[in-house]
């Protein structure tokens, strides 16, 4: 774990243990509430594809995975704040907690990078899917783009896999406080706020890559406007990315109050995974008879029926 140097150590306050300023439960009610509607939205998907279509695929068993690595990230973080002290500042958490903050960060890390990469790979099938097989000419070029995205999302993933789990030699270097044995280990704020910034790009890939597929397909304007405005719901993932990364610059790499100024980033994380969760399900429940009687959602439904019509007749 990255102890701050003396110099640093002595401009800090004396540390309160008993009843220190807190951020309160905040990232508890965050991870609550965004976490219900996301495994609400993600079974309603699940209906709709199981009992309603009949047209279970990958993407749908990509989500639930998804699913499963957010669930474990918001109690880790849950957990964290209210349990070890990922609310206050540094200086007053007890030393006897600092190696469980650390796993439970290095947890943290995995579980973000896993639920967001698998919920990228989800959408991406799910667009792949309404393409078809044998897709030809444009539309071959659009499944080869699409192909590339899911290759890119799995290396960037399994690569930040890598290095922040054997960021340390030995591993355990990385949660011990005060190693007395030999150990090298990175820059873990390097690491996160390298990934971090890659995981704003593949947001945005996410996020644009549809759009000329959807726009290129055979159905009237207004539709294609309905459906993209599906897919451009994931702009509320990309501002939730780019907020958590500049708390993990000023959190890793700019302050040693890694558990202040990191609180921020759990918060962002949740809504980014979450969002993410209900944005590569929204366009699945069409089918729903609720989803037909909201007004407004009219043009999407007739949208989103002429996508699987067209992709029938191909």
């Amino acid at each position: 774990m990255r102890l701050p140097p003396p110099q640093v150590l002595l401009t800090w306050p004396t540390p309160n243990y008993v009843d220190p300023l807190t951020r309160g439960n905040g990232a508890l009610i965050v991870n609550i509430v965004c976490l219900s509607f996301a495994f609400v939205v993600t079974l309603l998907r699940l209906y709709t594809r199981l009992k309603i279509t009949y047209s279970p695929g990958l993407d749908d068993a990509l989500i639930v995975i998804a699913l499963g690595f957010a669930i474990a990230m918001c109690a880790v973080t849950s957990l964290a704040t209210v349990q070890y002290g990922w609310n206050r500042h540094m200086w007053d958490v007890p030393p006897t907690w600092l190696s469980t903050v650390s796993k439970l960060n290095l947890v943290f890390q995995i579980l973000f990078s896993l639920a967001s990469s698998v919920t990228k790979l989800s959408l991406l099938w799910f667009c792949k899917r309404l393409l078809g097989a044998g897709s030809k000419g444009l539309y071959r070029t659009y499944n080869w783009c699409l192909i590339g995205g899911m290759a890119f999302v799995s290396l960037t993933c399994a690569l930040f896999l890598l290095f922040s789990i054997f960021q340390c030699n030995p591993i355990h270097a990385y949660w011990d406080l005060a190693p007395t044995y030999p150990y090298k280990c990175l820059n873990d704020g390097a690491i996160v706020f390298s990934a971090s910034v890659i995981n704003i790009f593949t947001d945005f890939l996410v996020t644009v890559l549809p759009m000329p597929l959807i726009w290129n397909l055979k159905l009237p304007t207004r539709q294609r406007i309905a459906v993209i405005s599906i897919f451009s719901l994931g702009i509320v993932v990309n501002v939730a990315g780019s907020v958590r990364t500049v708390y993990v610059w000023k959190s890793m790499i700019a302050s040693y109050d890694t558990t202040w100024l990191g609180w921020p980033v759990l918060l962002a994380a949740s809504v980014e995974i979450n969002m993410g969760l209900i944005c590569a399900s929204a366009p699945a429940l069409r089918p729903l008879p609720v989803h037909r009687k909201v007004r407004g959602l009219s043009h999407v439904s007739m949208a989103l029926r002429g996508l699987a019509l067209w992709n029938h007749l191909r």
